[in-house]
């Protein structure tokens, strides 16, 4: 790949949606057929997958496939969440849920990602929306585990 080759430590990463591991979403590409999920990771080092769910379980369980398959290829993911306000799908959202319940599955996932060598930690979507929500809950900072 010329990426590899030109710039061998600048990483190539891609933002996915979720449901990009299912079955409608096949695609051919060089004599091989196969999940588009897949497709995107194999040409990628990494993927951050639009994981908006506000249960650190559900965030994980959304993403099992294409962990499982970043191990087997020895690839990264990274599980997002979204900040901003979404009116057709407020419940993939953390805009106006209460900070603390955002950081407690901030923090499930990065436990989880500590876990697991394939999961790089948790993203968040939007910047701006994280930050107009820390300034309407006031500031908490992130349990990374170090001192």
């Amino acid at each position: 790949m010329v990426l590899d080759e030109e710039t061998p430590h600048l990483l190539l990463g891609a933002d996915t949606p979720f449901w990009w591991d299912r079955d409608e979403f096949v695609t051919e590409f060089d004599g091989r057929t196969q999940r588009f999920s897949k497709h995107v990771q194999d040409l990628t080092d990494f993927i951050v997958i639009m994981s908006y769910w506000r249960d650190a379980r559900k965030v994980l369980q959304s993403v099992e496939g294409e962990r499982k398959y970043a191990e087997r290829i020895e690839k990264f993911v990274y599980p997002s969440l979204e900040t901003i306000q979404l009116k057709q799908d407020p419940h993939m959202s953390f805009w106006g849920v209460p900070v603390d319940e955002f950081w407690k599955t901030v923090n499930q996932i990065q436990e989880a990602a500590k876990r697991d060598p394939v999961l790089g930690g948790v993203r968040i979507h939007n910047y701006r929306g994280l930050i107009e929500k820390l300034k309407m809950n006031g500031p908490r900072k992130m349990d990374t585990g170090v001192p």
